[in-house]
């Protein structure tokens, strides 16, 4: 079975450390401060996190907005067919997390809470995202034939959001802050938002995007791996599954690795280490396997560690969600 995972990492690093334009009114899409301080530091981590997930499931998508310049950072950081290659078997795909929780606000205070989008307006056009994207972020070393090509492999790998999600978003964070059910994400129990100070409303904003992100994956069949805002509404599913106050319509199942290896410190030992999940197979990963995995011989990218685990060995932090009803 495909063992595929859902990724906001890439996406919120993009908005930490872009350079908005002057007057541009998002982040989304903005250039990368490649010579800020604190860049390279983060951009390692992230690098790290991406490499642990390509060797433990065998699709990693990773959720973007607006121009797509995570994709030429990573072609340039990769290595060109090396990122292709990853492209070409499945191993990374992109999923446009749009339209958005936004506020309107004036003189510092909430006007209307709505789900919304920045840019020409329309349908999304996944094509000029792309363009934008590779426009903005530059890749090097890529001509005009190679910049095609690229083009088509990113075009076959984006997907969107399924509008439905976000029709109800802010209608069930609302309910939910409501009933007091978002307290200890620090969003204030009450049922009316509007007239709040922008700064307080700010957490109910982080919560409807979390909101979405697990129904995302919820209806994908997808994983989710150390993605903070996700756990804390799986955290609230394990709650309201130990005291069984909200119905449950079905169960996931999380537990813990024994003896895993830990796979981001192999980052720094291995050279050019994202060719490692690129060309993996099982025998591959024979040598850094603690005793009791299962092997089988199989193509590359076939298999991934999640799926060659015996059932009690399963990754820390690693799910499958469970269904929460507002």
């Amino acid at each position: 079975m495909t063992q595929r995972v859902f990724s906001s990492d890439l996406k919120k690093f993009a908005l930490e450390h872009s350079i908005p334009q002057p007057g541009a009114v998002t982040r989304n899409g903005a250039p990368l401060a490649k010579n800020s301080a604190s860049f390279s530091t983060a951009l390692k981590n992230q690098e790290q996190l991406l490499f642990e997930k390509l060797l433990l499931f065998d699709t990693v998508q990773l959720s973007v907005a607006g121009p797509n310049v995570i994709a030429p950072l990573l072609y340039e950081r990769m290595g060109g067919r090396t990122f292709e290659e990853l492209l070409e078997q499945d191993a990374i795909m992109f999923v446009i997390c749009e339209p958005e929780p936004m506020i309107t606000h004036k003189d510092g205070r909430v006007g209307a809470l709505f789900m919304g989008r920045i840019d020409q307006g329309g349908p999304i056009d996944i094509e000029r995202r792309i363009d934008d994207g590779l426009l903005v972020g530059n890749p090097s070393g890529v001509n005009t034939a190679g910049r095609r090509s690229l083009k088509n492999k990113l075009m076959r790998q984006h997907s969107i959001l399924d509008a439905r999600l976000g029709e109800e978003a802010w209608t069930s964070v609302i309910k939910a802050a409501a009933e007091g059910s978002l307290v200890d994400l620090g969003v204030e129990q009450k049922s009316n938002f509007i007239g709040t100070p922008v700064h307080e409303c700010m957490k109910l904003s982080e919560a409807c995007g979390s909101l979405l992100a697990y129904q995302h994956i919820l209806a994908n069949n997808l994983s989710c791996f150390d993605d903070v805002s996700v756990f804390d509404l799986f955290a609230r599913g394990l709650s309201d599954l130990e005291n069984s106050i909200l119905p449950i319509k079905q169960f996931g199942t999380i537990a813990k690795f024994e003896k895993f290896p830990n796979l981001r410190d192999l980052y720094d030992e291995i050279d050019a280490p994202f060719r490692v999940p690129r060309s993996f197979e099982c025998r591959t990963m024979h040598a850094i396997s603690e005793p009791g995995f299962r092997h089988s011989r199989q193509n590359p990218r076939s298999t991934s560690f999640a799926s060659m685990l015996t059932p009690s060995q399963n990754a820390v932090g690693y799910l499958s969600p469970i269904p929460l009803s507002y």
